[in-house]
């Protein structure tokens, strides 16, 4: 009695150890791909903590800058300006050696024009009465023919379109003359010409200040044209630069993982290899079969074909319903349709059938029958035990 009891607590691990042959184990891992995350357009010298990465087939242009000489490494446009040598500018006007039979000259007005409207000047004079420029604002003013006056401007102006009038009153029937001279600082620029007016009555000197001949040639200046006269002299034709900055996209790349995955869903895909979980699949818990048309390995005309008749490299089978894992590692999970398992070598046909699904059945079978052989076995002792009895 105590074997056949021993025998029922067996029947189940047989059972379960039955299943555990038929159970594999796979490694399934994460898979990932690469997300960019795109932040700002900046200089491509910049280093941006936040975004890393930099796209060199994104990028947008600033404005181009000011012209200079100086050659950069920097998307540009070039010209060609040809360099000059000419006069400086003008800042004071002298005015001197005035002409007079009487020995002085009668000033009633002096102004300086550029490009036709009045420019404030600083007045000094020399051998002329006192207080000369507010009598000359008044009236008249008085200065010795061989006085001197100085126009010291509230700016530089150029020569072109730079014009002195002066007014003389009183000159008679004379040849009246003024010399003037164009100044900067003290760099003598044009002038130390003699103005000539025959006088009758008044006398009106206009000096135009780009008809004065030149003195000096000191300043530096570049054109876009050429231009060479008394008052430029070309010196060389240079190239200038304009730049303008690059701003290129600025990115980062992230992680998008997938689940525990067989194989990966694209070719875009990486492997985690830190990333894994091993799970129990039982290949006969479920319906197995071949389907058509899993891949181009099995033709439609061997879709009907048992399994022993397919090539090794044809065994390809697909879950349908829920597969179960087990483990104190693993959870159950479902599978999609569309999952393949291919098991490298395979030599013989896997045992499809129900086995697993009647094992339990099984038992419950198993023990009545054991019952009824113990009952069978007891009432056969009572038998012969009544027999022993009777024969006695």
């Amino acid at each position: 009695m105590k074997k056949i009891i021993l025998l029922l607590f067996l029947i189940p691990n047989i059972v379960y150890a039955y299943e555990d042959n038929n159970e594999n184990v796979e490694r399934r891992y994460k898979y990932y791909k690469l997300e960019n995350i795109y932040g700002p357009y900046e200089l491509e010298a910049y280093e941006n903590e936040e975004f890393p990465l930099i796209n060199y087939d994104d990028f947008v242009y600033g404005k181009y800058g000011d012209w200079t000489f100086e050659k950069e490494d920097k998307d540009f446009i070039e010209k060609v300006v040809y360099k000059y040598k000419t006069v400086s500018n003008t800042n004071k006007i002298i005015l001197t050696d005035f002409s007079s039979p009487d020995y002085y000259v009668d000033v009633k007005n002096i102004k300086v024009y550029y490009e036709g409207n009045e420019v404030p000047y600083k007045l000094s004079c020399n051998l002329c009465e006192k207080d000369f420029e507010n009598k000359m604002k008044n009236d008249k003013a008085r200065i010795q023919v061989n006085g001197r006056v100085v126009l010291e401007l509230d700016n530089e102006y150029p020569l072109e379109n730079l014009n002195t009038k002066v007014d003389i009153i009183n000159a008679g029937d004379w040849i009246t003359w003024i010399k003037a001279k164009y100044q900067n600082d003290d760099l003598p620029v044009a002038g130390n010409s003699q103005f000539l007016v025959r006088g009758i009555g008044d006398a009106s000197f206009n000096i135009i200040g780009d008809k004065l001949p030149i003195i000096n040639k000191d300043k530096i200046v570049y054109k876009d044209y050429k231009e060479e006269n008394d008052k430029f002299e070309l010196l060389a034709e240079e190239k200038m630069y304009k730049y303008r900055d690059v701003f290129y996209q600025k990115y980062k790349q992230e992680k998008v993982y997938t689940d525990y995955l067989s194989t990966p869903p694209g070719s875009e895909y990486i492997k985690d290899e830190n990333l894994y979980k091993d799970f129990i699949i039982n290949d006969y818990e479920n319906e197995l079969k071949i389907q058509n048309k899993i891949n181009d390995e099995v033709p439609a005309e061997d879709s009907n074909k048992l399994l022993e008749d397919v090539s090794d490299s044809e065994k390809i089978y697909i879950i349908e319903d829920e597969i179960k894992t087990k483990g104190s590692d693993f959870t159950n999970e479902n599978i999609q349709n569309d999952f393949k398992k291919t098991y490298g070598s395979i030599n013989q046909k896997p045992k499809i059938d129900n086995q697993n699904d009647y094992s339990y059945l099984l038992i419950f079978l198993l023990i009545p029958f054991l019952l009824f052989i113990k009952i069978i076995l007891v009432l056969s002792k009572l038998y012969k035990e009544k027999q022993k009895s009777v024969n006695l």
